[in-house]
């Protein structure tokens, strides 16, 4: 790029493949990128994506740095191949394993792309880039299985979600998002991402539900019991963060045996992540 302000300079040519200021991926060296510039954070993830998607290889994040002056902003990130590093030895000769042993996906891959932000031109700067790799590339059949380069799209959910509601299935559903695309290649997810991306959806909605019924629940409390109390917090977004109530038998029961007063705090929910907190009452 030629200034920190200047947008990444990658395109999709006819031959559907991807170029890079008019060289093509494949053939980008350490010295095509290296010095390059991209005004976000995001900009830059998006170009080392895209070039490992084409290339035909997974990405994980490996090294992130944020600044102690701006919160939450990222001032150093290091993007690995998703074969970097190797398997613990100590799992791979334990003769005590009961489960069959899964197929090696680390090979001490060296692949990495490096930027680090520099106030003087308000830029991310690339301070590494190697394209070396250690194991076989994935064909351009298989690339659009890679785990780090599927994604399913809110539209694919939407449409999922409304078919759903006249009784069509998210397999015929996906058949048809198949076809329109013009083939698995084209689709950007597996079948199984869409049934997973469905399911974290409903969740989400149960959860939701969930806390409007407790608080109907506490208000339904409130009308019958006049010594119920209760008290609940939001967050950020606008949800359920805690919630407090007693009864009057809690009242009672403590007013009676509250000689030793145990708070245990060592339930906690799996769905919400919320602790349950009981306040025990003990008599000697």
């Amino acid at each position: 790029m030629d200034g920190p302000h200047e947008r990444s300079a990658f395109k999709q040519s006819d031959g559907n493949e991807m170029e890079y200021k008019g060289v093509q991926y494949d053939k980008l060296s350490t010295e095509d990128i290296k010095g390059q510039k991209f005004k976000t954070i995001e900009e830059a993830e998006s170009f080392y994506y895209a070039y490992a998607k084409v290339m035909g290889f997974g990405v994980r994040q490996n090294y992130k740095r944020l600044s102690t002056i701006t919160p939450g902003k990222i001032t150093s990130l290091r993007l690995v191949c998703s074969a970097q590093g190797q398997r613990d030895v100590e799992r791979m000769t334990n003769k005590k394993r009961v489960r069959r042993q899964k197929k090696e996906t680390r090979f001490n891959c060296p692949c990495l792309f490096k930027v680090r932000y520099l106030n003087n031109i308000d830029a991310y700067v690339v301070v590494g880039f190697i394209t070396h790799h250690t194991h076989p590339l994935a064909q351009a059949h298989e690339r659009c299985l890679l785990t780090p380069h599927r994604s399913v799209q809110d539209s694919h959910v939407a449409l999922a979600t409304s078919m759903q509601r006249v009784s069509v299935k998210p397999c015929h559903t996906y058949e048809y998002i198949v076809n329109r695309s013009g083939g698995f290649q084209q689709v950007g997810f597996t079948i199984k991402d869409l049934y997973n991306k469905l399911d974290s959806k409903r969740r989400e909605i149960l959860l939701e539900s969930d806390a409007e019924a407790a608080l109907a629940y506490m208000r339904g409390k409130v009308a019958t019991d006049s010594h119920f109390y209760c008290k609940f917090s939001i967050d950020e977004d606008n949800r359920l963060a805690n919630m407090f109530w007693r009864d009057s038998n809690c009242l009672h029961d403590y007013t009676s045996f509250g000689d030793v007063l145990v708070f245990d705090s060592t339930y906690k929910t799996n769905p919400y992540g919320k602790p349950l907190v009981l306040f025990l009452m003990l008599r000697f």
